[in-house]
C-alpha cells in the first residue's frame, strides 16, 4: 500500500512461558489485513509485562496507538485532519489495528457529512436566488449518493479477505472516488451563482471532503503495496477475477445475444400496444434492490419525458428498436436557469444497468450551452449500440465504472465529460457545428485527485 516500507513491532509477554515474541512486518497493511483478518492476529492485544506495571503498559499502548494513526495517515493529502479525527475517534481504546482504524475513518467521514444535512436544509429553505436554490437541492441528492458510496466502502472493508483482495481494493477505490466526485460536483453546481450559498456549502463540506480524500489515499496506498509486492502472482490471478460483473459482460466483451434473448418483464409503447405508454410508468415496476435483470422493452417512438433510474433500481435493462427509432428526448439547459446536473434527459444511478439499441437526446441546441442528454452514475453500467445526441455536455460519464460499445455520441463542447472510469470500444464521436465563438472539444475528464482510478 504505502510507497515506503513500514515496520511494526508487536510485543507479547506470557507469564507461563516467559518469553517475548516480536513480529516484524514489511508493510503496515499487509500485516494488518492479512495478519489480523485472515490469520486472526490482533495487533492491539498485549499481555502484562510480568511486573504488574499497568501504568507503563497503558502508556506504551497509547504511544503505539498514536504511531499507528500517524503511519496510517502518512500517505494522505490532509495528514493533520486525518490524525486529529482518528485520535478523537479512537479515544481511550488505544487500538493499533490498522483494519479497525480504516473502518473508523470511514465511519467518521460518513458522520462528518451526515451531520451537515440539517444545515444544508436550512440553507436551502432560506435561499432566494433560484439557481443557488437549485444547486442546494442538487447538493442534498449528491450527498446522499456520496454517503451511499462511503457506506458500501465500509461494508466492503468489513468483507475484506485475502482471496479477493484485488477485487475488493479496486471496488473501494472506485466507490471512494465516486463519493469524492459527488462532493466536488455539489460545489461545481454553484458556478455563476451570485449568493454566498456556494461558499457556505464549501465550508460545510470541507472536512468531509478531506476525510474522503484521505480514505481514498489510504486504500490506494494499500493497493500499490500489494501490486509492488506482486501479491497477485503469489496467490494466482484467477482468484482475483470479479465474479460480480454483469452477466452480459465476459472477458471484456459484451454478450448481446444473452440480453436480447431474455423475455421482457414489461413493454413500453406509445401506441398503447404494450404494458405502459411511458418509461417512467414501467420503472415503477422494478423491484427495489433488484438482483436479476429486469428487462424493459421500449418500442419504436419518440418519448418526451425525463427518466431517472434511481439508485435502488439495480439490474435494469432498456432494450429499444435502435438509436434512431427508440429515442428519449428533452431540452433542459443551463441558459434557461437549470444547473448542468439537472439538465439530463435521462439519469442512470442504479448499478448494473444495461442499455441496448436506445437513443438519448437533449435538443436544446448549441446556443443553450450545457444541456445533458444522458448522465450515468451506475457502477458496472453497459451501453451497446446506443446514440447520445446533443451539443455541449451531451454525455455525462459522472462516476463509477461504465462500458460503451458500438455507440455514437454527438456534440460540440466537452460532449463526453465527467469523472467515471469509462471505456469506449468501437464508438463513433460526431463533432457538430458549434456557435461562431465556440471551439469543439470532444472529452473533458474531471479527475481532481491523483489517487482516483478514473479515466476516459
Amino acid at each position: 500500500m504505502i510507497q515506503e516500507l513500514y515496520i511494526l513491532e508487536m510485543s507479547e509477554r506470557n507469564d507461563d512461558k516467559g518469553k517475548r515474541i516480536i513480529i516484524g512486518v514489511s508493510t503496515l497493511f499487509l500485516v494488518a489485513v492479512v495478519g489480523a483478518i485472515v490469520f486472526g492476529i490482533s495487533l492491539n492485544e498485549s499481555g502484562s509485562n510480568g511486573n504488574g506495571d499497568n501504568v507503563n503498559n497503558k502508556k506504551e499502548h497509547v504511544t503505539a496507538s498514536v504511531k499507528a494513526v500517524q503511519t496510517l495517515c502518512n500517505p494522505t493529502n490532509y495528514k493533520e485532519e486525518c490524525e486529529e479525527n482518528l485520535m478523537a475517534g479512537v479515544g481511550d481504546s488505544t487500538t493499533t489495528n490498522p483494519y479497525e482504524l480504516i473502518k473508523l475513518a470511514f465511519n467518521i467521514t460518513i458522520e462528518k457529512i451526515t451531520d451537515k444535512f440539517e444545515e444544508m436544509n436550512i440553507l436551502h429553505d432560506i435561499e432566494k436566488e433560484p439557481r443557488a436554490k437549485m444547486a442546494l437541492e442538487t447538493c442534498r441528492q449528491l450527498m446522499d449518493l456520496s454517503v451511499s458510496e462511503l457506506e458500501r466502502s465500509f461494508i466492503g472493508m468489513s468483507e475484506f479477505n485475502l482471496m479477493s483482495v484485488d477485487k475488493i481494493l479496486m471496488n473501494l477505490k472506485v466507490w471512494l472516488s465516486g463519493a469524492l466526485t459527488y462532493q466536488d460536483t455539489c460545489l461545481d453546481e454553484f458556478e455563476n451563482t451570485t449568493s454566498d450559498a456556494g461558499k457556505k456549502m464549501q465550508d460545510l463540506l470541507t472536512t468531509g471532503m478531506h476525510m474522503t480524500s484521505n480514505g481514498l489515499a489510504i486504500i490506494s496506498a494499500l493497493s500499490d503495496t500489494f501490486t509492488n509486492l506482486n501479491a497477485t502472482k503469489l496467490l494466482g490471478r484467477r482468484l482475483f477475477q470479479d465474479s460480480e460483473s454483469p452477466s452480459s459482460v465476459n472477458n471484456g466483451g459484451l454478450n448481446e445475444t444473452l440480453i436480447l434473448n431474455r423475455k421482457p418483464n414489461v413493454t413500453v409503447a406509445k401506441d398503447g400496444s404494450g404494458d405502459f405508454k411511458t418509461i417512467n410508468e414501467a420503472l415503477n415496476k422494478v423491484p427495489k434492490k433488484n438482483k436479476t435483470p429486469f428487462v424493459i422493452y421500449i418500442k419504436e417512438g419518440i418519448y418526451q419525458e425525463y427518466v431517472e433510474v434511481k439508485k435502488n433500481m439495480t439490474h435494469v435493462v432498456f432494450i429499444g428498436d435502435g438509436g434512431k427509432k427508440t429515442r428519449i428526448t428533452g431540452n433542459k439547459n443551463y441558459i434557461d436557469g437549470v444547473t448542468t446536473y439537472k439538465t439530463a434527459t435521462v439519469a442512470i444511478q442504479g448499478d448494473n444497468f444495461v442499455g441496448m439499441n436506445m437513443g438519448f437526446e437533449n435538443s436544446a441546441g448549441a446556443e443553450k450551452h450545457q444541456a445533458v442528454a444522458l448522465r450515468v452514475q451506475a457502477d458496472k453500467s453497459v451501453f451497446y449500440n446506443c446514440s447520445m445526441d446533443g451539443y455541449q455536455d451531451t454525455l455525462y460519464v459522472h462516476a463509477l465504472r461504465q462500458y460503451y460499445r458500438d455507440c455514437t455520441i454527438s456534440g460540440t463542447i466537452d460532449f463526453v465529460f465527467g469523472n467515471a472510469l469509462a471505456v469506449f470500444q468501437n464508438c463513433t464521436f460526431v463533432i457538430r457545428k458549434p456557435m461562431e465563438n465556440q471551439q469543439c472539444i470532444v472529452t473533458a475528464q474531471g479527475r481532481k485527485e491523483k489517487e482516483q482510478p478514473s479515466a476516459i
